[in-house]
Formats: structure tokens, sequence, C-alpha cells
């Protein structure tokens, strides 16, 4: 990335800050940028076609969808600030994104894995089975993010996706985690054992499976979407939707009970 180009990307990443983006937003932008670039694309001189084309690279529709909004987001800011005269990105037609599938990790699965993870990558993986968090959240939590209140227990996400500040519930019997906090190696070291270690109980498994476990298992017991919703933090109830799997079993109960009227 050349010099010019840098001090831009910095002052973008700069602006994004001030916003109340999340590290994890100002991360992907950022890098968004970067990788444009690497592809031999001017950023300032770029046309429509040429971010077009970059963007038919990727076979991904979310992955599509992912960087068309980074890119709407830096020249939007570009634009306001002088940068670039026009926004070559208002011709980007949207990404269509299939509506993706939950994929929680099985009961059995997370117990295996509870039973056999390393001691040290234990408290993460509680932190994402047992109150939802995303891996990059779980692997950024201080002692000081629990608190106590009103006879429950709840931590603080000081840099959750989106941004801001948020909080979620944590079971009583597990409000002793906090010790074991911080985890005492980088972020990324963090969640690549977590990784590791699920996958050795469940290859299809992602540290992500954890989350939609969570979300499947409150829906179950709760039978309600919203609290699920309210629990993973979410915006939209079609995101929760997402990573809520219901099970045949529930739908036949649902239909059996219905009156027979004759």
């Amino acid at each position: 990335m050349n010099t010019n180009m840098q001090t831009i990307t910095d002052a973008f990443a700069h602006w994004l800050y001030v916003s109340g983006a999340s590290p994890e937003t100002i991360r992907h932008r950022t890098q968004t940028m970067k990788r444009l670039q690497s592809a031999g694309i001017d950023p300032l001189e770029c046309s429509p076609i040429e971010l077009i084309s970059w963007l038919a690279s990727f076979p991904q529709a979310s992955t599509r969808h992912s960087y068309r909004a980074a890119l709407r987001t830096f020249y939007r800011w570009a634009v306001e600030f002088g940068q670039v005269e026009d926004d070559p990105t208002v011709k980007i037609p949207r990404v269509k994104v299939p509506r993706g599938t939950p994929h929680p990790i099985s009961d059995a699965g997370l117990s295996l894995l509870l039973a056999t993870a390393p001691r040290k990558d234990l408290p993460m993986i509680q932190l994402m089975a047992f109150c939802g968090l995303r891996a990059n959240e779980a692997a950024h939590v201080q002692p000081e993010d629990f608190a106590q209140r009103g006879g429950n227990w709840w931590l603080t996400i000081t840099a959750p996706k989106g941004g801001g500040e948020q909080t979620v519930p944590v079971p009583s019997w597990l409000a002793g985690i906090r010790v074991h906090f911080p985890i005492g190696i980088t972020a990324g070291r963090a969640i690549h054992r977590v990784s590791q270690a699920i996958k050795a109980v469940e290859p299809t498994a992602s540290p992500h499976s954890l989350r939609h476990w969570y979300a499947t298992t409150a829906l179950r017991q709760s039978g309600n979407v919203r609290v699920v919703q309210e629990l993973l933090r979410h915006k939209s109830l079609s995101s929760t939707q997402i990573y809520t799997q219901v099970a045949e079993s529930d739908v036949a109960a649902v239909a059996e009970g219905l009156p027979h009227v004759a």
C-alpha cells in the first residue's frame, strides 16, 4: 500500500473508531481496502466496472456482500472528506445472499468438547456456549466485565460486533469463571486453539457453532424467539432465525397437538 493510501486508510479507521465501530468492524473495513489495492486496483482512481470485476472474483455471495458493504462505507466517507469526487459503489448492484441455515454443535459434541478440551481453553468455550459470545468477544473478556445486579450475574461486552457496549446474563453456576480471565494469549491464538478443540470432536463444527447451539437451546427452553433475539443481541429478528434450529420433534408435537375438528 502506497504512503498516500496508507494515510487515507488510517484516517478512515480513525473516523470509524470515533463513530463507534467495533475493532472487528474497523479491521474488516480497512483490510478490505488493503486487499483491493493488493489486487492492483487504486481505490482513489478505480471505476465501478473495476470494483464489480473484483467482487465477482469471490465465489461466496456472503463474501461479496460483506466486501460491498465495506466499500460503500469507505466511498461515502471518501466523498464527504474530498478524497474522491464520485462514489463508484452507487452502480454496484446489491448482493443477494441465500438465507443461512443454523449449524449448532450437537449436544453430544458439546459434552465431549467440555470433557476433552485443554483446561486453558475451557473458559472461552463456556462463555461461547452458555452466554452466546462470539469468539472474538470471548477472547477479550476481563474479570471486571462481570458484575452482579439484582441477584443475577451479568457480563459487559466492551467491544461487541456493531460497537458500543452490550450485556448478557451469566448463569450463576458459571460466574466463578471470571477468575480465569484475561486469557493470557492473543485473541487470534486463542480462537485458533478453540477451533482446533472443536474440530477434534466434531469436524463440521466451528467456534460459531457454539453460539448457534446457545440460540437453538435457548429457543427450545423459552419458546420465545424475541427472548433469544435479546440474548444474541441481534437488531434484526431475521438474523436470530438463522441461528435457531427447530427440531423436527418440536414441529411434529405442535402438529399433533392441534385440535381435531370433525
